[in-house]
This record gives C-alpha cells, structure tokens and sequence, in this order.
C-alpha cells in the first residue's frame, strides 16, 4: 500500500509541474519595422513603416544625404532605437532591397 501511495504522490507531482510549465510561457505581441526606398523613387528616398500588434503606419521619410537606402540604415537606428525604449526586442531580420525587422515585446 505504501508503494501505490508514493507511485500516486510522484504522478500527481509530476503533472502538476508539467502544467505549470506550460502556464510559465511568455505571451508576446508582434510586429514588424520596414525600410524601403518607395515604388518609382530613388535609391536615396526612404521610407520607414511599422506594423505593430494592430497599427501599421508610415514612421518617417525622407531623402538620405549619404549613402543609399541599401547600406545607410541611420533612419530605421533612430525607430528601432525608440520602440526598443518602448520595450520591443528585434529577435530577427531581413535585409535586402526592402529591410524587415521583426520586433516583439511581452504582453
């Protein structure tokens, strides 16, 4: 009898840890920053747009005095920077011609 209690007690333990486990996981809300020189413009327009949780707006634009779009990324530091006070995280990237940073912060 003792044995089926103890067997009883470490299952019930177990899954008790195991649900709380599965409770302990970060809810995060989701968005995403992007720079891109604007259809029909040139290599040194630019264009900032977030899209975060539920709000997609132009950030800034501009035309850059150095560089190009591709290679100066001045304009998008300065938003990132901001929404980084703001408590986003960039967890991931994409640059090219059009740069993507996925930004993400806790609920």
């Amino acid at each position: 009898m003792t044995r089926q209690i103890r067997t009883t007690l470490l299952t019930g333990l177990f899954f008790f840890g195991l649900l709380t486990g599965l409770q302990a996981q970060d809810k995060y809300e989701y968005g995403v920053v992007i720079y891109t020189a604007p259809k029909g413009s040139g290599v040194k327009d630019y264009a900032v747009i977030t899209s975060l949780a539920d709000v997609f707006k132009t950030v800034d634009e501009g035309k850059l005095t150095e560089g190009f779009v591709y290679n100066n990324f001045t304009p998008v530091n300065k938003v990132l920077e901001e929404l980084t006070a703001q408590g986003w995280e960039v967890y991931n990237s994409k640059t090219e011609a059009t740069s993507l940073f996925y930004v993400r912060r806790k609920k």
